[in-house]
């Protein structure tokens, strides 16, 4: 059966992107429907600022070439679903990791948790509870980081671009959504979110 690190898949700038770097991280692969930045993409960005210390990578990947621009985030941007290598990313998790539609996408945002073993851990759709979805990641990060498999090809380099895109500076006329953090204990975070 296979796992995260034999694909490789593309970036945003079409440069080639091996799935074995990130050996060890937990991943979670987010559909984006559509071009330029959402309220969606925002709690991804908190996501982002929240965990990526711990081991978390976000990445998004677009349903078409056309949702592939404009997206200004702190998390990296795949190719399209439509190019090869993301592709076959993209049906070996809707393959894994099935939803209420069988192996298709329902709707955009929905995402599919990696463990740092490479192996598909949990979807979630776009209508997900924040706090199911929070407790998952940190639960996935609490795993261990297993030994290396060995490799079967030799390593393609990562692309040195694939480091996060700085958030624009925030104004707060400009704001959707707003998010707090609020932490109730040592072990859960609950997001609570007020749209004005």
């Amino acid at each position: 059966m296979p796992d995260l690190y034999e694909f490789i898949i593309r970036d945003s700038e079409g440069r080639d992107w091996e799935m074995w770097h990130l050996h060890g991280r937990v991943v979670m692969f987010t559909m984006l429907p559509g071009p330029g930045p959402a309220p969606q993409t925002q709690g991804l960005d908190q996501l982002v600022v929240m965990f990526a210390a711990d081991g978390l990578e976000v990445v998004g990947v677009p349903a078409d070439e056309a949702a592939a621009v404009g997206h200004e985030v702190a998390f990296t941007v795949s190719s399209s679903a439509e190019s090869s290598g993301t592709a076959a990313l993209v049906s070996w998790l809707l393959d894994e990791l099935p939803g209420p539609f069988g192996t298709r996408v329902a709707q955009g945002y929905t995402k599919f948790l990696i463990g740092r073993d490479g192996r598909p851990v949990a979807r979630f759709e776009a209508t997900a509870d924040a706090k199911s979805l929070i407790r998952a990641v940190r639960d996935a990060l609490g795993a261990a980081v297993p030994p290396a498999p060995p490799r079967s090809r030799p390593t393609v380099a990562p692309p040195s671009a694939l480091l996060p895109v700085p958030l624009p500076p925030r104004r707060p006329e400009d704001d959707i959504v707003e998010a707090e953090i609020v932490a109730e204990s040592s072990t859960e975070i609950v997001l609570v979110a007020r749209v004005r």
